[in-house]
């Protein structure tokens, strides 16, 4: 059990340190589009085909989506309902976006485009990630072994508890409930990440 315990909690670190960065830049994202004047920009083009970036090729539609998306990333970690869709399908939209567009419409709007496509590609890599460390925890059966441990006691071969290993494949499973369309359980998995984060310290 001791190398099976180690892996996964090593994984569990890295995608939380991940995690930590996400939430911030999901609300940074959002800060900036309606402080920056972008989202009258953005708000006043024609119709949902518009280009609105040159670099990304969003259109109007995939920059909004992408801006509700980070809202409700946001919304998911800080313990608020959030909006349930099938933010794979937006990922995949905002991934490949296809329009055309010469001359960017301001530097505020074409710079945000930039960091909701890198956030888009960070949230694919991390659903890929939850997947695999919550098929190692099953596979493995590590739920079951660790049953008996007190909430606080330290898992051998490990530095984690009981606790933190629940918390964090709970949240895991959350994650992805929250880009295939299905209801998320409210939680404040802000604080998850920053147990984790303390335990990356040690």
């Amino acid at each position: 059990m001791k190398h099976t315990t180690v892996l996964l909690q090593n994984g569990l670190k890295s995608i939380m340190d991940s995690f930590g960065i996400m939430q911030r830049e999901c609300k940074d994202i959002s800060d900036a589009y309606f402080k920056s004047g972008a989202s009258a920009t953005v708000s006043a083009l024609a119709s949902d085909t518009t280009p609105a970036t040159v670099a990304t090729k969003f259109t109007k539609a995939n920059y909004t989506a992408g801006i509700t998306l980070a809202d409700n990333l946001n919304k998911f970690f800080q313990n608020q309902a959030v909006t349930t869709a099938d933010y794979l399908a937006t990922l995949d939209a905002l991934k490949y976006g296809n329009a055309t567009l010469a001359t960017q419409l301001s530097v505020a709007v074409e710079e945000i485009g930039k960091r909701i496509y890198a956030m888009v590609q960070d949230c694919l890599s991390l659903v890929t990630q939850g997947r695999n460390l919550v098929e190692m925890y099953f596979d493995n059966e590590i739920g079951d072994i660790v049953s008996a441990f007190d909430a606080d006691r330290i898992i051998p071969g490990s530095e984690m508890t009981r606790t933190d290993l629940s918390l964090a494949v709970t949240m895991l499973q959350e994650w992805e409930k929250f880009f295939t369309n299905t209801a998320v359980t409210q939680a404040d998995y802000s604080s998850t990440v920053s147990r984790w984060l303390r335990l990356s310290l040690i």
